[in-house]
C-alpha cells in the first residue's frame, strides 16, 4: 500500500517537473535592466517592464524591441546599432493615430513633431517615404 502511494507519488512529481521545464522553455528571458547607448533616447540604464499587450501602450512611453532581420541588417552594416542588440524608442502614435511624412515633415494628426533627415551623420543617403497611414490596432509609431 505504502509502495503503490510512494509510486504515485513519484510520478506525479515527474509529471509535474515536465510540466514545469515545458513551461519554462516556453518563457524567453528578456533582459530586466538594459543600457541604452545611443542618442536617440537619453544614455542610460533602463528599467524594462514586460506590456500585458501593445493596447496597454500610451503616447510617450518607451518600447524595448528587437529590430527584424532586414533592418538588423542595415544597421549592423552601417555602424548603427550591432546585431542581436535591441532597440529603445518613445512611442509617438498608438492605434488610431495618422501618421503622415510630407517633404520630410514627420505629423501626427496633422501636427508637425519632427523632421525626416535626408542623410545620416556620415552624409549617406536615407530612404524616404511620403504619404498618410492610420495606425490599425496592434501598431505603434516610434520615433
Amino acid at each position: 500500500m505504502k509502495r503503490d502511494r510512494r509510486n504515485r507519488h513519484a510520478v506525479l512529481l515527474a509529471m509535474l517537473a515536465g510540466l514545469l521545464l515545458l513551461a519554462a522553455s516556453a518563457v524567453q528571458a528578456r533582459p530586466l535592466v538594459v543600457w541604452n547607448a545611443t542618442a536617440s533616447t537619453p544614455v542610460g540604464l533602463w528599467h524594462v517592464l514586460p506590456a500585458a499587450s501593445r493596447k496597454h501602450l500610451r503616447v510617450g512611453d518607451y518600447v524595448l524591441f528587437w529590430p527584424d532581420r532586414r533592418s538588423a541588417r542595415l544597421f549592423a552594416r552601417r555602424g548603427y546599432l550591432p546585431r542581436g542588440v535591441p532597440l529603445l524608442k518613445r512611442v509617438a502614435a498608438v492605434a488610431g493615430q495618422t501618421v503622415c511624412e510630407r517633404d520630410r515633415e514627420v505629423s501626427i494628426d496633422d501636427r508637425a513633431i519632427a523632421r525626416a533627415l535626408p542623410v545620416d551623420g556620415r552624409g549617406r543617403r536615407l530612404a524616404a517615404w511620403s504619404g498618410c497611414g492610420r495606425l490599425p490596432n496592434g501598431e505603434i509609431f516610434v520615433l
